[in-house]
């Protein structure tokens, strides 16, 4: 029997965490910032499959389909029957539901479990506690921590919440072009940077580097992207709040 590989096993929740697992992921426009985050959730909530919603209602118990080494075959799961399991296809519309696997962000993943949140979402559920053992991903942060503004209320209160990080196991990662536009605070508190290097259109290939904290260099490596193309909408955009376009559109009268 095929063993889940180290990488995608779920981190035991009644064990503390040492420091708050906040990531930074920066790369210019088309280099894949969003397909990685995407893939890190994807690939976890696979991994650790434990049923599927069809688009009818239905819901059946599932394991994961795992290769010789120990990753999930993304997009198909072994179904559960009554009677014998069977490897299928995920149907279009279906969702795959990892019980250990909490998805939030500020953007919409399909075919996965997760829930969709504004910002003012995601700061009151933090302060309300409402979000825990889970996997937060903030796109286009900048719009919310520039590091050009002294620090907006937003900001502040991100900063201030993610100090709160790792007592509820929260493993939060900032999505931006570059991280000279994320305040100082906030960078401070990161403890892995990855940087999403090269897309190649053609082979849909994308190479990127991580750098932890705590270990001497730099790790590269690539994958395949457009395994991750179904699971979110490239052209999403993340709206900034109405307080700051009211104010610039005050200044360019």
């Amino acid at each position: 029997m095929v063993e889940l590989h180290p990488s995608l096993r779920l981190p035991d929740p009644k064990i503390p965490l040492n420091k708050a697992p906040i990531t930074l992921v920066e790369g210019t426009q088309g280099k894949g910032k969003n397909t990685y985050c995407v893939s890190e959730a994807v690939d976890l909530t696979f991994a650790n499959a434990t049923s599927i919603r069809l688009a009818g209602g239905e819901v059946f118990k599932v394991s994961p389909v795992l290769t010789v080494k120990g990753y999930p075959i993304i997009g198909k799961v072994i179904v559960h029957l009554a009677h014998k399991d069977i490897v299928a296809k995920c149907p279009i519309g279906s969702c795959v539901i990892a019980d250990g696997v909490r998805v939030f962000a500020n953007f919409h993943f399909y075919g996965i479990r997760s829930a969709y949140l504004t910002i003012g979402e995601v700061l009151n559920y933090l302060n309300e506690g409402l979000i825990s053992h889970a996997y937060l991903y903030l796109d286009e942060h900048y719009l919310v921590a520039n590091a050009r503004e002294w620090m907006s209320s937003q900001s502040k209160a991100i900063t201030q919440l993610s100090n709160q990080m790792r007592k509820g196991h929260i493993h939060l990662t900032y999505i931006t072009p570059f991280a000279r536009q994320i305040d100082t605070l906030e960078k401070a508190s990161v403890s892995k940077n990855v940087l999403c290097e090269i897309y190649d259109p053609e082979t849909h290939m994308t190479t990127y580097s991580v750098k932890q904290e705590g270990q001497h260099g730099t790790l590269t490596r690539e994958y395949y992207a457009a395994t991750y193309f179904p699971y979110y909408m490239t052209d999403e955009k993340i709206q900034m709040s109405k307080d700051k376009i009211g104010r610039a559109i005050e200044a360019a009268r």
